[in-house]
């Protein structure tokens, strides 16, 4: 490695992160990034000899940056950036949905209520999924599979494997109470793809039934 490279090289250094030390984390922007992608063809002109080469570039999306605020528990606080589907920024989501400290009910079915206004407000049970992503063949099993919206409006969202959310293909409708349909029947998932629950919502995933034609 030559000197320019070993300098730019420490400049650049991805900052290193006690994981341990973090008390809390919160996510401020996200930046959608964009990469330059070149088509190639070649123009064959009016008459022999005029053929010629042409490049022509487009810009496309390549994924976004975080920037999340860190706050550690000896009370300092730090803003870090990270590219998204990267180990550093896996990381910090994670304490940004599961934060640490986080107590957990034995009782799935435990009913919180208001006692002020004594309104009560749902709960998750089993087979039903709040605002986040789920990894297939990690968190949701390979299948087809239906999704209900029991509480609140979202969009669901299937990101394809390879895809990111910035830039995945497969998007469902809104669905819940306020929305035109309340279902999403017969959605494929294979290993490696992610669903995306984006909204305040609960949705409940069931198996799809076989479908069944008779004619």
């Amino acid at each position: 490695m030559g000197l320019f490279a070993t300098l730019l090289s420490l400049i650049f250094k991805d900052e290193e992160i006690d994981y341990s030390e973090i008390k809390s984390v919160m996510v401020i922007d996200i930046t959608q990034l964009y990469t330059t992608k070149y088509n190639y063809g070649y123009s064959s002109g009016w008459k022999w000899g005029d053929g010629r080469s042409i490049m022509m570039p487009s810009e496309v999306p390549d994924g976004g940056q975080y920037t999340f605020s860190v706050t550690f528990k000896d009370g300092s606080k730090k803003i870090i950036k990270a590219r998204s589907d990267t180990e550093k920024c896996n990381k910090l989501l994670q304490f940004v949905y599961d934060p640490p400290g986080k107590e957990k009910s034995s009782t799935s079915q435990l009913q919180i209520e208001d006692k002020e206004n004594k309104n009560h407000y749902p709960v998750l049970g089993k087979n039903q999924l709040p605002n986040g992503i789920y990894v297939i063949g990690k968190d949701i099993p390979p299948g087809t599979y239906d999704f209900k919206c029991i509480w609140g409006d979202c969009y669901l969202v299937k990101i394809g494997k390879g895809e990111t959310d910035w830039n995945c293909t497969n998007y469902y409708e809104c669905i819940g109470a306020d929305s035109e349909t309340r279902v999403c029947l017969n959605v494929t998932c294979e290993e490696g793809e992610k669903i995306k629950v984006d909204g305040n919502a609960i949705l409940e995933i069931s198996k799809s039934k076989p479908v069944e034609i008779d004619l």
